[in-house]
């Protein structure tokens, strides 16, 4: 299988995971201006379970996994933020 399939299936797989990550973080760490820390917490929580998953870090570089789970949390983030289900600090 090609690495665009490999990946692909791994997104569509976490997907669902990594949106409740996210909002479980959010839930639990409202804190505005938190959100390097709130991503480090995705990131290091989709790196355990890579980490444990032999089927996956055989088939998807850990590196590949980083770089796509970081892009699809920003994009999670901005659309929770555009539709208000995220509420963002007010700017000065």
């Amino acid at each position: 299988m090609s690495t665009f399939f490999m990946v692909l299936r791994m997104i569509m797989t976490l997907l669902p995971t990594i949106v409740e990550i996210v909002k479980k973080i959010e839930e639990m760490f409202p804190a505005p201006g938190a959100g390097p820390k709130k991503l480090a917490l995705v990131i290091d929580t989709i790196t355990d379970i890579y980490e444990s998953s032999p089927d996956l870090s055989k088939s998807v570089p850990k590196e590949t996994v980083i770089a796509t789970v970081t892009k699809i949390v920003a994009r999670i983030v901005a659309l929770f933020n555009s539709l208000g289900i995220f509420k963002t600090a007010p700017t000065a």
